[in-house]
């Protein structure tokens, strides 16, 4: 553990200039990996970021690498995700238009309009442009096991997907500053599918998508007053929040039909979720909350908790049937702190990571209760839970 097997400095491709900011990294089945990131190009009187993609073999050696964009433009990629196949899919920003494949077959070029300025572009896992699509802003993406793509956004303005007899627009409902939840799914050949869109007369926004090796998928995010599941559907789920704003998970099975939904929420004060799924179905969920919560509202099992600091953290496991296994307040602070990732280990520990400022107790009032300073303004943190919930380390 912690050998050091290679390394490397990448340094530009034959013929380009500037420097590379990684931003996004995926494994691949073989062994081999996939990096993309902003390209900062320097030259006289002009500084442009453009976005790569490259592949790298498990000693690190380059197989390809693209970089796209054009000079004084303003472009990056901020994430890279793998298909079972290996081809890639990445995701991004652009300024006023970008062109993927030039030259090729599928050359694809987007241009800005009043709905987007984010894309996402397929390539194949020897480099080959396949295809490119616009995105609202604020789009979670997650592949799904046949080859298509299922993506969940924020809907704050209106905005226009798809091409051809299969474009729809889209607009939020209800007040005028409001946003509501998109979901969409898009075939493996970045054709649209379908659309859905949810939410209630005010502020409903997603935080995180996960999809397991079924088919079926996790969303998580927030809503204010009130938001519908499965609209038109069998199992539709009205939830209404107990206070301004309230945090939700919702489990769809491989056919986009809701399974089961759940929120947290507070009378005062506001929480949030961050939470991973196993392919078991066992959903972990983290929330942050400074007054007294109920986890899990909508189940036969919720639960109560009280704040003992101004910040506090609460671990709940949740079954695959969307119940509540236990709850455990695993942190408390009278400072700051944030809960940045959340993760499950093999053996079914839990690891978290984030950020601090002032003292943080983990394990507060158990055997392993532990306390992180911060030395200086803020300090990174990593803390391991077993499967119960209990503090490890």
């Amino acid at each position: 553990v912690g050998l050091v097997v290679w390394s490397f400095l990448s340094s530009p491709p034959s013929g380009e200039h500037g420097s590379y900011d990684p931003s996004g990294i995926v494994a691949l089945s073989d062994g081999t990996f996939a990096i993309a990131g902003i390209n900062h190009r320097q030259s006289k009187g002009d500084h442009s970021t453009n976005l790569f993609i490259g592949r790298f073999d498990a000693r690190g050696q380059r197989q390809w690498f693209n970089v796209i964009g054009k000079r004084r433009a303003d472009e990056s990629a901020y994430s890279v995700i793998a298909y079972p196949d290996d081809s890639l899919l990445i995701s991004g920003q652009f300024d006023e238009e970008i062109t993927f494949g030039r030259g090729s077959p599928n050359e694809r070029t987007l241009e800005r309009d009043w709905s987007s300025k984010v894309f996402v572009a397929k390539f194949s896992k020897v480099g080959q442009f396949e295809w490119a699509r616009q995105l609202p802003i604020g789009s979670y993406m997650a592949p799904l096991p046949n080859g298509a793509l299922l993506v969940a956004a924020s809907l704050e303005s209106p905005v226009k997907l798809g091409d051809g007899d299969r474009q729809n627009s889209f607009s939020p409902r209800g007040f005028t500053e409001k946003s509501d939840i998109l979901l969409t799914r898009w075939d493996r050949d970045g054709a649209l599918d379908w659309a859905k869109q949810l939410g209630g007369n005010r502020f409903d926004r997603v935080h995180g998508l996960s999809t397991l090796s079924d088919g079926s998928w996790l969303l998580r995010g927030t809503f204010t007053k009130t938001l519908t599941f499965g609209d038109g559907e069998t199992r539709d789920v009205q939830m209404t929040s107990i206070g301004e704003h309230e945090s939700f998970l919702a489990r769809f099975d491989s056919s986009d039909q809701l399974l089961w939904s759940r929120s947290t929420g507070s009378t005062k004060g506001r929480s949030f979720i961050n939470a991973a799924i196993m392919n078991d179905g066992t959903v972990l969920a983290i929330d942050s909350f400074s007054a007294p919560i109920i986890v899990g509202r909508g189940s036969k099992n919720e639960q109560h908790l009280q704040p003992r600091e101004k910040n506090n953290l609460a671990l709940t496991r949740f079954d695959s049937e969307g119940e509540p296994q236990w709850t455990k307040l695993v942190a408390t602070s009278s400072g700051n702190f944030s809960v940045r990732k959340l993760r499950f280990a093999p053996s079914g520990e839990t690891v978290i990571a984030g950020y601090l400022a002032g003292t943080v107790t983990f394990g507060p009032h158990t055997a392993r209760e532990q306390e992180a300073t911060t030395r200086g303004q803020s300090s990174m943190y990593v803390a391991r839970f077993d499967p119960n919930g209990a503090l490890e380390w």
